[in-house]
C-alpha cells in the first residue's frame, strides 16, 4: 500500500510564485493598455496571445495557491491601468 505524502512548498518556490504572480499582473495590464492603444494591426495579434498567456499564469498560480492554502497576492490591478491610460 503507497502512503500518500502531503510535502509543503518552500519559502523559494513560494517566493518565486509570489513574482511571477506580480509579473504576471504586470504583464496583463501593460497588454490591456497596448491592445487599447495601438494601430498596428499586425502587432494586436502577438499582444492578444501574451495577455491570454499572462492571463493563464495567474489562474494556475492562484490554484496552486489555494491547494497550499496560501494568500494569493493583489497583484498589479486594471483599476491602475485605467490611471496610466487616461
Amino acid at each position: 500500500m503507497q502512503e500518500k505524502h502531503n510535502i509543503r512548498m518552500t519559502s523559494a518556490e513560494i517566493g518565486s510564485l509570489w513574482l511571477q504572480y506580480l509579473s504576471d499582473s504586470g504583464a496583463a495590464c501593460m497588454m490591456k493598455y497596448l491592445i487599447k492603444k495601438t494601430e498596428d494591426t499586425e502587432i494586436l495579434p502577438i499582444l492578444q496571445y501574451a495577455l491570454q498567456l499572462s492571463e493563464a499564469h495567474l489562474l494556475t498560480i492562484d490554484e496552486i495557491f489555494k491547494r497550499e492554502n496560501f494568500p494569493t497576492p493583489v497583484g498589479f490591478t486594471c483599476t491602475i491601468c485605467a490611471l496610466v491610460a487616461a
